[in-house]
C-alpha cells in the first residue's frame, strides 16, 4: 500500500514537472522566435526569405556539430581516464 503510493505521488510530481518543462519550452520559444509573415510578399521577397532562413539553418547546424564532437570528445575522455587509461 505504501509502496503504491509513494508511486502514485512520484508519477504526479513527474507529470507536474514535464508540464512545467513544456510550459517554459513554448514560453521561452514564444519570446526568441518571431512570428513569419509571408502575406503579402512577392515571390522574390518570400524567395529571399528562404534564404536568409536556410542560411541561420546551417549556422546552427554548423555549431550543433561543433558542440556535438567536443562532447564526444569528452566523453572519450572521461572514459578513458576513468578507465586507466585504455581507449
Amino acid at each position: 500500500m505504501l509502496k503504491s503510493l509513494m508511486l502514485a505521488k512520484a508519477k504526479e510530481c513527474w507529470e507536474q514537472e514535464h508540464e512545467e518543462k513544456e510550459a517554459e519550452k513554448a514560453r521561452y520559444l514564444a519570446e526568441r522566435i518571431p512570428t513569419l509573415q509571408t502575406r503579402g510578399l512577392s515571390l522574390s521577397a518570400l524567395q529571399d526569405l528562404c534564404r536568409e532562413l536556410h542560411a541561420k539553418v546551417e549556422v546552427v547546424d554548423e555549431e550543433r556539430y561543433d558542440i556535438e564532437a567536443k562532447c564526444n570528445h569528452n566523453t572519450r575522455e572521461v572514459r578513458t581516464s576513468r578507465d586507466g587509461g585504455k581507449p
